[in-house]
């Protein structure tokens, strides 16, 4: 659920989704109905299916861990049926973004600011070079564990 924050301060409660191939925030024209928003502009914008010109808004955006981004330019555009906004990395950019899968339940997690560089490579990296240590160990025991039983 995210709160968009129309130009008299009143607000909706909506529902959106994350699409970290996005580059900008999008919403529907429920959403500027509803906050009585006007466009301040327009633009081109491209999708899967080529390009559209559409009309830009200026909105603050509150996520539901309490993040507010101010003065937030999003378009309009067509969304699936219940989505309201689709959050694009103009927002996920501005801080730390992270998908985890800790005993088969996916959680995803959002801050603003960033505050620490997250490298699953390197980390993954170091977890490797052990366990292939350990194996290199498993295997030399099973070898003198034969020696030893001829």
């Amino acid at each position: 659920m995210d709160k968009s924050i129309g130009p008299n301060k009143q607000t909706a409660d909506l529902i959106g989704i994350w699409d970290t191939g996005a580059s900008g925030t999008m919403i529907t024209q429920r959403v500027v109905d509803e906050l009585e928003i006007k466009p301040i502009g327009r633009t081109e914008v491209h999708h899967a299916q080529g390009s559209d010109e559409s009309p830009v808004f200026l909105v603050d955006l509150q996520l539901p861990m309490k993040v507010v981004i101010q003065g937030l330019t999003v378009t309009l555009g067509k969304l699936p049926p219940g989505v309201d906004v689709l959050i694009g990395m103009d927002v996920i950019g501005t801080g730390d973004f992270a998908v985890t899968n800790v005993g088969g339940m996916t959680t995803m997690s959002f801050r603003v600011p960033s505050q620490v560089k997250i490298d699953y490579v390197a980390e993954s990296h170091a977890i490797n070079q052990v366990q292939a240590k350990a194996a290199q160990g498993n295997r030399a025991q099973r070898r003198a564990n034969k020696r030893g039983s001829h």
